[in-house]
């Protein structure tokens, strides 16, 4: 039991608590209560009514502007938009990820009956996804720190453009460039305003990494499970000279054992891959236009800009990470599930009977099609494919900087 809860909580442990405080927990302990049904819709209308509709009507609003378009879209616009949809994600498949905790939370309690070597490669992927979610979320919400600690440097200083008058106004900053259907530069109006821009940021983080975080344990989790099947593969033969279960036996049991986590992944894929289809062409867009922002910056001498290409600079970085961690375990993933048909060619095949070595070649067979996660199925997460998204990112910026260059001449 010891090692069932440590094993268990260690491995959801930081995703369950971010995702109980906005809502969006699907465990069966957290859903029971009423008030589940509605907490993931405060995020929702945080990031809704305070940054994605005031900044899509500043963006309406200088559309004349290749810079402030630029500017709006690559602070907070499209990701937060991704955010939002991550959390309808969530809330809508539900019973399916709760049923992917369920499983997650039954080979956790089987691993104190099983061998050592069953628990530790679980552990290995505990500790794996557990580092790279802390260093995932310093940058995510290191990034709105310091953008927020910008702005507040800059609030009293800078003079921007007051767009509902055709004079340049003394104006404060507010948290994004926003655009509300009234006057928001009185006080304490501004004061509020600001810092619930700030709490939907900081919440549509929350949403974003959250999401991030079911993922990967979920798929190192599988990562886990397809190393203990390789263990059992190679191990078949001397486990049938061991008990009094046959050859048949134990194979149909590895074998259903495949197939179950061939439908767990398939489950994972079924509910995530059509946001990261929106979040892959956002990563598209954003990369490209904090490139052109960062070469545009560096070519200009102020303390506005100074702020402005370290935040580029770590919310860049936040961006390159997530996309890599996300073709990094799908690339794992990959991987595992190829090593299992290695793991049955190892198999002493000559040593069974002649009809059960037909089983055998069935099981070849069917391990030589790798689990796979897909982008909206379109494109195989993958090493290569994170080579891909950076490329059409540094190819748009090529474009967009050949066509400043151009409109200058």
């Amino acid at each position: 039991m010891k090692i069932r809860k440590s094993g268990y909580d260690e491995c959801v442990g930081f995703t369950r608590l971010i995702m109980t405080i906005i809502g969006t927990w699907p465990g069966a302990e957290y859903s029971q209560h009423w008030y589940a049904r509605y907490m993931f819709s405060i995020p929702l209308f945080f990031s809704m009514f305070f940054m994605i509709i005031p900044q899509t009507r500043m963006l309406l609003h200088v559309k004349d502007d290749l810079n402030y378009i630029i500017e709006i879209l690559t602070t907070a616009d499209v990701m937060i938009i991704v955010a939002c949809l991550k959390l309808i994600g969530v809330w809508y498949n539900k019973k399916d990820l709760r049923y992917l905790l369920n499983e997650i939370e039954k080979d956790w309690t089987i691993t104190e009956k099983e061998e050592q070597h069953v628990g530790n490669a679980m552990w290995e992927n505990v500790k794996l996804g557990k580092f790279i979610m802390n260093g995932y979320a310093v940058l995510t919400y290191g990034t709105v720190v310091l953008y927020a600690a910008g702005m507040l440097l800059l609030m009293n200083s800078q003079k921007i453009e007051d767009f509902d008058n055709e004079n340049i106004t003394q104006s404060r900053l507010m948290f994004v460039r926003s655009k509300f259907p009234f006057e928001t530069q009185g006080s304490p109006t501004f004061e509020i305003i600001w810092f619930l821009q700030f709490l939907a940021a900081v919440m549509s983080i929350a949403a974003f990494t959250t999401f991030d975080g079911f993922f990967i344990f979920s798929i190192l989790h599988v990562c886990a499970q397809l190393v203990n099947l390789q263990c059992n593969f190679r191990n078949l033969i001397s486990r049938c000279r061991l008990t009094k279960r046959t050859f048949v036996q134990h194979m149909r049991d590895l074998v259903e054992r495949h197939i179950h986590l061939q439908r767990f992944t398939q489950i994972i894929e079924n509910n995530f891959n059509k946001v990261f289809l929106m979040q892959m062409i956002g990563y598209s867009v954003t990369l490209c236009l904090q490139g052109y922002q960062l070469v545009i910056s560096l070519t200009e001498n102020s303390e506005q800009n100074f702020i402005t290409i370290a935040f580029i600079l770590v919310y860049t970085t936040a961006n390159i990470l997530s996309l890599f961690v996300y073709c990094y375990v799908a690339e794992k993933l990959r991987k595992e599930s190829t090593e299992i048909f290695y793991a049955v060619c190892a198999m002493p095949w000559h040593e069974v009977k002649p009809e059960e070595s037909k089983m055998i070649v069935n099981i070849m067979y069917a391990a030589k099609h790798p689990f796979e996660i897909t982008a909206g199925k379109f494109a195989v997460l993958s090493f290569s494919y994170f080579v891909k998204v950076l490329k059409t990112a540094m190819g748009y910026l090529s474009m967009l900087l050949a066509m400043k260059s151009s409109h200058k001449m």
